[in-house]
Parts: structure tokens; C-alpha cells; sequence
């Protein structure tokens, strides 16, 4: 039905960003810009939503559809990136640097399913990303790390032969990283 919103620690909800439930669209992720709380992303089944006013109203960003993931970059919140697969005409990762005025796809490889995103917290200039690759979404399983906010990306490693995504690249995977060290780079699926 969209996106509800509490005032009261949860006693009572109001609807927010309103769909019939007939739409069927759906809400993956949700962000708060950290440094101004009435500041809300969604990533969406349409794309990437914004509010400015704590979700009073919604304007729609990035018309991308199946928005997966959101990172707003604490130290500078005017970068955005938000994955983008599935159904899109063009799936990717796409970056802005004006608070969404504009978007770049930057995803180093042709996506077939979703991206999974996640940024270091100690640099949240470091970022990796879960991406499937291939036609099926069954071969291609690769993990890709950028230093830069998302601006370029460099392959961290190749889950193919591991078939870790296996037919659920478009569905069930994941990846986070430790808060304290870069390099402990955690990923999840159907043989993870």
C-alpha cells in the first residue's frame, strides 16, 4: 500500500507515500539523509522516491524501475547510490553527486538481477556491491569494491564457480561489511 509513517513510536500510522494495493508495487529499501532527518529515499518497484518534508509528500527521482538499494554518503549527502535490476531497461548502479538533480550509471558490468549494496562506516567512501551477471541469472556471482563513492569499481571476487547466486540472483543475496575492518566483506546467498 505504499509507506506508513509514525509520530508516536508506532501507537497510531498514517500513510505516507500512498498506493492501491491493486498498483502492486513495492517498497525494497528505505534512508534517512542523516544529516537532515526530513529527508527521506525509497527505493521502490517505480524507481527512487525523495521526500524533503518527512514524507509529506514524494517526487520521484530516478525512474528506474526496481530500486533495490540506497546509500547516502554520511560525509557528504548530496552522493546518493541506489541499485537498480530486474525489470529495468537499464539495471545498473546509479551515482549522483547533486542529491538526485542528475544520475550516472556507473555499474562496471551488465546486470541481470539485483545489486546489493553496502558502505564501510568507518570510510563510507568505500563501498561494495553484490552483482549477478549473465542472461539467467544463474552463472555470473561477483562481488565489486569502490574507493570512491561508487565512481569506479575494481572486482574484489568471483563467486561464478561457486555458482552462489544460483537461479536467485535477481532475488536472494546480500552483503555487508564489518563496521571496524574493510576488509572483512561478508556475502550471503543460496550456497552462501
Amino acid at each position: 500500500i505504499g509507506i506508513l509513517k509514525t509520530t508516536n513510536a508506532g501507537q497510531t500510522w498514517s500513510v505516507s507515500l500512498d498506493w492501491t494495493q491493486s498498483q502492486e508495487g513495492g517498497i525494497q529499501r528505505l534512508a534517512v539523509n542523516p544529516l537532515n532527518h526530513n529527508t527521506i529515499y525509497a527505493a521502490t518497484t517505480e524507481g527512487l522516491y525523495i521526500s524533503y518534508d518527512a514524507g509529506a509528500t514524494w517526487n520521484l527521482s530516478l525512474a528506474e524501475l526496481m530500486a533495490t538499494d540506497i546509500i547516502v554518503n554520511p560525509l557528504d549527502t548530496t552522493k546518493i547510490l541506489v541499485g537498480a535490476g530486474n525489470f529495468s531497461i537499464n539495471p545498473g548502479i546509479y551515482r549522483t553527486t547533486n542529491a538526485g538533480a542528475s544520475w550516472t550509471n556507473t555499474a562496471p558490468i551488465t546486470i541481470s538481477g539485483k545489486t546489493m549494496l553496502d558502505a564501510y562506516a568507518a570510510n563510507p567512501n568505500i563501498v561494495y556491491a553484490s552483482m549477478p551477471s549473465d542472461t539467467d541469472d544463474t552463472k555470473g556471482a561477483y562481488l565489486y569494491r569502490s574507493t570512491n563513492f561508487g565512481a569506479t569499481w575494481t572486482l574484489a571476487c568471483n563467486f561464478t564457480n561457486a555458482n552462489l547466486y544460483q537461479v536467485q540472483g535477481w532475488y536472494s543475496h546480500i552483503v555487508a561489511v564489518h563496521p571496524t575492518d574493510q576488509n572483512q566483506v561478508f556475502v550471503a546467498s543460496v550456497n552462501a
